[in-house]
């Protein structure tokens, strides 16, 4: 699940929660603000454009993105969204598996490669996994080398969010 906000203009900021849905054959998330619910369907026609299908709806958009923000255009409206940054308890999280040797999914997608199988050795920051989210992807790595012990996931898994995708050990001491 991603944490956004909304930044309309003139106002205080909005949070938004996006969790892609299960919909495999297409782009299909689901919306949630407070206690208000939206399933939106995404048609890319071109990098950061096409349509959306929204409750019934068709409207084309447009969207740019310069670092953590992204400014999306709707039927003649400027929305921009802010990534919230990584909160004490996601940091805790990554901290702890990094502690017990295990690889997990920073956020919910859809595993496009995997580097390793069981037995091979890698030295920190190698690219492990690759995935994806919301068209952006993600390598994933170690930060100390090992050894992977099991992979759990295969290519075209979809994840979630703390979902385990590798076992890791020490390297050997030899």
């Amino acid at each position: 699940m991603h944490r956004l906000k909304l930044q309309p203009p003139g106002s205080e900021p909005i949070e938004i929660l996006i969790d892609r849905t299960d919909q495999l054959a297409r782009e299909a998330y689901h919306f949630q603000r407070g206690d208000r619910h939206a399933e939106v369907e995404v048609e890319t026609l071109a990098p950061w454009s096409g349509w959306l299908r929204l409750q019934g709806r068709v409207v084309p958009y447009f969207a740019a993105r310069t670092g953590d923000t992204i400014e999306v255009w709707v039927q003649g409206r400027r929305h921009r969204l802010e990534l919230v940054p990584m909160t004490a308890r996601r940091a805790a999280a990554t901290a702890e598996a990094a502690a017990t040797n295990t690889l997990t999914a920073p956020m919910p997608g859809t595993i496009l490669k995997i580097d390793v199988e069981p037995g091979d050795a890698f030295e920190a920051h190698r690219p492990l996994i690759v995935m994806e989210s919301m068209k952006m992807e993600m390598t994933i790595s170690s930060p100390s080398p090992g050894r992977v012990k099991d992979v759990l996931c295969k290519v075209g898994d979809m994840v979630e969010m703390g979902e385990l995708l590798a076992r890791l050990e020490p390297p050997d001491e030899a």
